[in-house]
């Protein structure tokens, strides 16, 4: 889902999948772009996310495209294999 506010700011709900990394201790990771996060850190990450601490993404949809500056994550579902978020976002 992607919504536009009047404000110029930007809702986006987001699905990432969680994937385990290694075999003897794997590791619970989301992919961010074309990087890999552990689960813990990406989560911590999220939990400091601020207007004056954005997090940046470049955001597809339908044949749009646009950079964002992330000033919320809010995360409203955390399953086993995927994490579903709600992003506030400005236009870069």
């Amino acid at each position: 889902m992607f919504k536009r506010w009047a404000r110029g700011e930007y809702e986006v709900e987001i699905t990432l999948q969680i994937r385990e990394i290694g075999d003897r201790n794997p590791l619970k990771v989301v992919e961010w772009g074309s990087e890999f996060i552990p689960l813990d850190v990406f989560m911590k990450e999220a939990k400091e996310v601020s207007p004056s601490n954005p997090k940046r993404m470049a955001f597809k949809s339908k044949g749009l495209k646009m950079n964002l500056k992330i000033i919320k994550i809010e995360v409203l579902r955390r399953g086993d294999k995927s994490i579903d978020l709600r992003l506030i976002a400005e236009k870069e």
